[in-house]
């Protein structure tokens, strides 16, 4: 029989399909687009499905400085004050990568301890499982892991006064400090395209007013893409998000 039970999620509830689920219906294997690792499905998966946990050790904030003390955690997920550390699990939950744009996963966290993966739409077979990290995920970035497929930013540290602005007015603030280097705004600026998923090689700004016909125009962040472009980039993206 069939367990069928409401789970709250960011954003609302669904029906949960607790027995529906099996591993076998994933596999992990290289992603041809940014050469890491990802999740997909080999099989059709129900909208509601529960995937499975996240799996690692469970450990405070004094053994995360502990084990990390001049390193940003590849494998971490922080569930309160409480962290799961899956550098050392080969669950294939850890492979899921970042997409804020059209996220297939959503996540409940029981207790301050366990990370519950639920499917949010429905999700065919071939298709990347993918979640939104959340902006705590990018907030204070400041060096790029080895052997991570995820998009990262450069490995310049950005202030607690510039944050990562995820929103016009976080923007208009960044850009308006007088205390922070430009190398600084725009390292901020690029971790919030981070999150939404922007390729710091092909960074979509928006068509100039009234020449909706042209082609839209891309810059590069490592082509030293200035820092109006990449406020320009960013504004569009927030947009799309509102």
């Amino acid at each position: 029989q069939t367990l069928t039970t409401m789970r709250r999620f960011r954003g609302g509830l669904f029906l949960a399909l607790t027995s529906s689920f099996s591993p076998t219906k994933v596999v992990v294997r290289k992603c041809a687009d940014l050469g890491g690792f990802g999740v997909f499905a080999t099989a059709p998966i129900a909208q509601g499905t529960y995937l499975g946990i996240y799996e690692g050790e469970i450990i405070d904030d004094d053994e995360l400085r502990r084990r990390y003390p001049s390193l940003e955690p590849t494998y971490v997920f922080r569930t309160g004050d409480t962290y799961v550390d899956a550098v050392n699990s080969t669950h294939w939950t850890k492979f899921m990568n970042h997409n804020a744009i059209a996220p297939s996963v959503t996540f409940d966290i029981d207790n301050d301890k366990t990370v519950n993966f639920y499917a949010s739409r429905d999700v065919d077979d071939g298709d990347e499982l993918v979640f939104d990290y959340g902006t705590e995920f990018w907030d204070g970035r400041t060096i790029k892991p080895i052997n991570d497929d995820r998009i990262y930013a450069d490995a310049v540290q950005v202030s607690v006064a510039l944050g990562v602005p995820m929103s016009l007015p976080a923007l208009s603030d960044v850009l308006q400090d007088q205390d922070s280097p430009e190398q600084q705004k725009r390292a901020a600026i690029m971790r919030a395209l981070d999150y939404f998923g922007i390729e710091r090689h092909h960074i979509p700004l928006p068509r100039k007013k009234l020449l909706f016909f042209r082609p839209r125009r891309f810059v590069s962040y490592d082509d030293d893409a200035s820092l109006a472009d990449l406020a320009d980039a960013l504004r569009l993206q927030l947009r799309r998000a509102a």
